[in-house]
């Protein structure tokens, strides 16, 4: 997953908090948060 390598940067083990959190809560809805926050979504 193209986002769980990004967080990675962050510290060790962000890539796993982050597949834990999409584990416990869904995907998110990138739409919504665009909407929301006014930033694009990149690939």
């Amino acid at each position: 997953d193209g986002y769980a390598r990004l967080v990675s940067r962050f510290g060790p083990g962000k890539d796993e908090e982050f597949a834990s959190l999409r584990a416990q809560f869904g995907e998110p809805d990138l739409r919504a948060l665009t909407a929301e926050f006014g930033d694009p979504v990149r690939d």
